[in-house]
């Protein structure tokens, strides 16, 4: 796989374009993955974090171009090495608005140099993890598969560690997010074998026997992920699923 690594730029005229102004009718709303950044939010603060203003706007830059990514492969069927290697070689981030493309890469641009070198790389990983996941010939292979897809996308919304004075705080919290897209990952599993299966996403039969096995993977990662949330964002988490599950809107919209 080949991703051309040239300077990312924004025009003068992008640049006043604020990362908390995303919107797309063919994806999520903003309000919709404001929650998944409400959520962190309120996670890391319960957790000591001392967050700042551009963090919160960044994650949801990430989310924003994470979701167009999903939604162009998942439901369109684009392949990904494609959409990430035309994105990293200056071109628009296909099935995103010009506005999700122009704060991913003012997003990535303005990253120190270790961080943007990472960030390039996980994203040239991407295309790599679907594939293992699409070719796994049994459920414990997609479970191990869909695992390390989860630890690359939580890998994306670490905090940084340097230079902070809470920097113990920081690293429970990333190790948290890891927890948690992990238990996300399995659940999606479970809840779209059979659809997955149908579309040619997977290879592992929707058999009962299988989805016990997808299910109790989940129920292992669920139960670390209770033990290490902090009480009161367990109620944010439930509260979040609430809004998403049964009424289809973001935590705002309370």
């Amino acid at each position: 796989m080949y991703f051309v690594q040239e300077e990312l730029s924004v025009s003068p005229a992008d640049s006043q374009i604020s990362p908390l102004e995303i919107t797309t009718p063919s994806m999520p709303t903003s309000g919709e993955r404001a929650g998944s950044a409400y959520l962190f939010g309120s996670v890391a603060e319960s957790m000591g974090v001392e967050l700042a203003p551009q963090e919160r706007g960044d994650w949801k830059t990430l989310l924003a171009a994470a979701y167009a990514i999903d939604y162009i492969v998942d439901d369109e069927g684009k392949d990904i090495d494609s959409v990430v290697a035309s994105f990293l070689a200056g071109g628009k981030l296909e099935g995103a608005t010009n506005l999700i493309t122009t704060n991913f890469r003012r997003y990535i641009e303005t990253q120190p140099e270790e961080r943007r070198a990472l960030t390039i790389q996980r994203l040239g990983a991407i295309g790599s993890h679907v594939e293992l996941c699409s070719q796994a010939e049994s459920v414990t292979e997609l479970i191990t598969a869909r695992q390390d897809e989860a630890e690359l996308y939580a890998s994306f919304f670490e905090l940084p560690l340097n230079n902070t004075s809470d920097k113990s705080q920081r690293s429970i919290f990333n190790a948290w997010l890891h927890v948690f897209s992990r238990t996300g990952y399995l659940v999606d599993s479970l809840l779209d074998l059979k659809v997955d299966y149908e579309d040619g996403g997977t290879k592992v039969e929707p058999t009962v026997a299988n989805r016990i096995m997808l299910a109790r993977a989940a129920f292992r990662e669920s139960v670390v992920l209770a033990r290490q949330t902090p009480s009161v964002a367990l109620v944010d988490i439930l509260k979040v699923g609430y809004h998403y599950l049964i009424l289809g809107v973001g935590p705002e919209a309370q």
